[in-house]
């Protein structure tokens, strides 16, 4: 009985599914919180000071793609991510939910500023699409990556070995990401804050193709990025749809 239950859940599930969930984001506006306003913002590669932006949801795995530096940091109620000065739109993404262009008047550097994220679906569909999510079946999952180059600043430490950084979409954690990178791949697990348990980059020798890292015959690349170059920093970005 049980397993005709959940059958039957699963396919009125799947349309939903299928069209991929939808974000349903407020205005952005100046954020006051005490607690936001003692995260120093970060400087880009150009030394100028970024906007720091809090989105508030309750969505797990939010990625942002766009101009940003960094990747996205979980903090209580939501995401804080680093934003540079005039940047006037941003693409937002989790797994199963349809990518969504969020546009706004140009940030100031410096500055603070928050969002509300929520969903147009019920609950029920969003935990499903989490629980997909968090499984990762690749049977059933189409999965896109794009690797852009990114304006954070590379460690001292990767920089004097030569080596370049790619930040990892923090959709997946780190045991998640063993699927689609190579196995024994020329690549480290690197943490900028020491989290050796779920790591938030990767470093790869300068000069390595990209398809020595990435499992090509499992996703979908999208990528201007051929080689990766010493000294420079990448963003790996994922979308996360079901298989027709």
């Amino acid at each position: 009985m049980k397993r005709v239950i959940l059958l039957l859940w699963g396919c009125l599930l799947a349309p939903v599914l299928a069209q991929g969930l939808t974000f349903a984001p407020s205005a952005m506006k100046v954020c006051t919180d005490e607690n936001l306003l003692r995260i120093l913002p970060r400087m880009d590669r150009q030394e100028d000071a970024t906007a720091v932006l809090f989105i508030k949801t309750n969505i797990l795995h939010v990625s942002v793609r766009g101009h940003v530096t960094g990747v996205p940091r979980r903090v209580n109620k939501g995401y804080v991510l680093f934003v540079p000065q005039g940047v006037t739109q941003l693409q937002l993404n989790a797994p199963l939910y349809q990518t969504q262009t969020l546009r706004f008047p140009p940030v100031e550097g410096g500055q603070y500023y928050e969002m509300t994220l929520s969903t147009r679906e019920n609950k029920r569909a969003v935990q499903e699409a989490a629980r997909r999510a968090k499984n990762l079946d690749l049977n059933q999952t189409q999965v896109l990556l794009e690797l852009d180059f990114d304006y954070m600043e590379v460690p001292e430490e990767v920089r004097k070995n030569r080596g370049a950084l790619i930040y990892l979409d923090q959709t997946l954690n780190f045991d998640q990401w063993q699927k689609l990178l190579m196995p024994n791949g020329p690549y480290l697990p690197f943490d900028i804050s020491g989290n050796t348990k779920n790591p938030c980059c990767i470093v790869v020798p300068g000069g390595e193709p990209i398809e020595n890292i990435f499992r090509m015959r499992r996703l979908e690349m999208d990528s201007y990025v051929e080689n990766l170059e010493s000294g420079n920093t990448y963003h790996a970005t994922l979308t996360l749809t079901p298989k027709n």
